[in-house]
């Protein structure tokens, strides 16, 4: 990310998605932006006034089980790296991932509302711009869920963390890894 990023921006990640320019005019050419997710992100931190982990821990994660301990690395700018720095088990990678299998419901509670959460793992946006599709890319794009072949969704994360679910056949497979 800060590697095109020039020197005295280096430290400022939120100002660089509104100066660095894009390689393509906005709505023509799908492309992944790891920038974008983390404006999203700063967004929802100072709507909330809290990092992203510890509110989505307070809304979510706490209810599944997951561990107190997850967490998100920081930038430079003091915001929460959400778009490639999330730290958990594989354990609580796989409760997160049957949490968005069963849209967003857990013991009968619904904590996301259904409507969105279906959205959210549909195909929303075509990725697949050069006809090749391979089990990361081509198949499509919801919020921030990747679709995969087999009518599942996935979850593409740096260093090869790779989360397929397969809601038709009750799958989910989790690898976290470092490339």
């Amino acid at each position: 990310y800060c590697a095109r990023v020039p020197g005295n921006l280096e430290k400022h990640w939120l100002e660089t998605f509104f100066v660095i320019p894009t390689s393509h005019p906005s709505g023509t050419v799908w492309n992944y932006d790891t920038s974008a997710t983390y404006v999203l992100g700063v967004i929802t931190e100072r709507i909330v006034g809290k990092p992203f982990m510890e509110f989505l821990g307070e809304r979510v994660l706490s209810k599944i089980g997951c561990d107190s301990r997850d967490h998100c690395l920081t930038t430079p700018d003091g915001y929460s790296w959400n778009g490639s720095a999330v730290m958990c088990t594989t354990l609580d990678l796989a409760r997160f991932a049957r949490f968005i299998m069963d849209a967003g419901c857990v013991d009968g509670e619904q904590l996301i509302p259904r409507d969105f959460m279906e959205k959210a793992v549909s195909r929303l946006a075509d990725n697949n711009e050069n006809g090749f599709r391979n089990p990361e890319n081509g198949h499509g794009y919801g919020y921030q869920i990747w679709q995969a072949p087999q009518g599942g969704f996935a979850f593409v994360g740096m260093g090869d963390q790779l989360t397929i679910m397969l809601p038709e056949k009750d799958l989910i497979f989790v690898c976290t890894a470092d490339n």
